[in-house]
């Protein structure tokens, strides 16, 4: 074959592959992942760390049931050893036993000598317990509790007995726990339990017992520095498009909106509201079993636990959820709304998103206050205008945040008695006649 038929065959070859190659790049079409729609409007910004829920959701305290004793703690760490205890356990065979206690008896079923009640701050759906007590029974999507009693005495050789209670729908289901994991609680909890803090018994009604401390109780005040979260930060988190929201300035303080939702600064950047009109007359989009999971998950998304907040209250008729600040294990209050993350959802979306901008940074611990025990405080409740025993939901010693007006940068926390009558928290105010009619505890 001589050069010319060579070149020939090769001009062939190239022009054949060139003809391939074009057909392949006009007819090539890229694998590509398919974007799924979302109506998740959180991005991927990271304002604080994400937080569990064993530690958004803790015991409020802890009442060991003595022959003609209470005693009990709120103590932290208290709290955190009792609970890594019973976390150890299996829990099963759960069964209702409400109707076996009559509505009198109720009260001192929970009372009995040898019970231990681990309360929480309101009803738990069961999957919400499930994901830090282990409980091998199916199909208890319909059961809440909010106290955890535990039975230390053991009868022949039956099981150790555990009760899953709401106080509020009077409920109580026992189940089983090993004979072993009773006797190594008795020891280690309840035998040394008598050194706890003495409590009485309050009842205002007879199926609903709060506890309250039966003397004074002597705590700091707290001083702590501030500081507030940029609310450009959640402007990125919560709009889809943060390129398209406008800032307007206020005479209350600034709203960022893209045209339909709107986050509302209030008050000197102090705290913010996020409002999401979409589905707003609808709230049954959210199963009320997973809404305390949702809330949090929203929440970690963008890394919005800046401080100690924990679960407090919620409901289901509303799609509502609140977390509230806690310093040393006690609730924190402001009329403001500066200490608490509220929520409330849709179908499938949020609605309304309020909670504080202010961070608390550096604590610096003030003078000792005493507040009165238990009695004092029962006598003070019972003497309002109209009481209603009925309405008392709860009862308890926390911290009010107090605002300095020359400060911006600093506030207090006041230790107050506290007390939620027919869904309202309200501070109870002393008047100690032996200062002059100084408002006891409130100086």
């Amino acid at each position: 074959m001589n050069i010319e038929s060579i070149k020939s065959v090769l001009l062939t070859v190239l022009v054949l592959l060139s003809i391939f190659l074009t057909w392949r790049l006009w007819t090539y079409h890229p694998e590509y992942e398919t974007i799924e729609n979302t109506n998740n409007v959180v991005k991927e910004v990271s304002i604080s760390n994400k937080k569990q829920l064993s530690s958004l959701i803790t015991p409020t305290k802890i009442i060991f049931h003595h022959q003609d004793l209470h005693v009990g703690t709120t103590e932290t760490t208290n709290i955190h050893s009792v609970m890594n205890q019973v976390r150890k356990w299996e829990i099963s065979n759960i069964v209702n036993i409400s109707s076996t206690i009559n509505d009198g008896e109720y009260s001192s079923f929970m009372e009995r000598a040898g019970h231990v009640e681990i309360l929480y701050s309101d009803d738990l759906p069961m999957n919400i317990i499930r994901s830090f007590i282990q409980i091998n029974d199916k199909d208890l999507k319909s059961i809440s509790i909010d106290r955890i009693v535990i039975d230390v005495h053991l009868n022949n050789n039956e099981p150790g007995k555990v009760y899953l209670v709401s106080d509020e729908k009077q409920e109580i289901y026992e189940a089983n726990v090993s004979r072993e994991s009773i006797s190594e609680f008795k020891q280690l909890f309840y035998d040394n339990s008598t050194s706890f803090t003495k409590y009485i018994a309050y009842r205002p009604s007879k199926s609903h017992t709060i506890y309250l401390p039966q003397s004074d109780t002597s705590i700091n005040t707290i001083q702590y520095y501030t500081d507030f979260l940029d609310p450009e930060i959640f402007k990125e988190a919560l709009f889809q498009d943060p390129t398209s929201v406008k800032k307007h300035p206020l005479t209350y303080g600034e709203e960022y909106t893209d045209g339909s939702r709107l986050l509302r600064v209030f008050s000197g950047k102090k705290y913010f509201q996020y409002i999401n009109p979409v589905n707003t007359t609808e709230n049954d989009g959210t199963e009320t079993t997973e809404l305390l999971k949702t809330s949090i998950d929203f929440v970690n998304d963008h890394g919005g636990w800046t401080d100690n907040y924990r679960f407090f209250r919620w409901n289901s008729n509303e799609n509502m959820t609140l977390f509230r600040l806690y310093v040393n294990n006690l609730p924190v209050f402001n009329k403001s709304g500066l200490t608490e993350i509220q929520q409330i959802w849709g179908k499938n979306e949020i609605i309304r998103y309020q909670r504080p901008l202010l961070t608390l940074e550096i604590a610096i611990p003030s003078k000792q206050m005493d507040l009165p025990g238990g009695g004092e405080v029962i006598k003070r409740i019972e003497s309002l205008q109209d009481f209603d025993p009925n309405l008392i939901g709860d009862i308890t010693i926390g911290y009010e945040l107090v605002e300095i007006p020359d400060k911006s940068n600093v506030v207090t926390l006041m230790p107050i008695w506290s007390f939620e009558y027919d869904g309202v928290w309200r501070k109870i105010e002393f008047v100690d006649a032996t200062e002059g009619g100084n408002k006891r505890g409130m100086e």
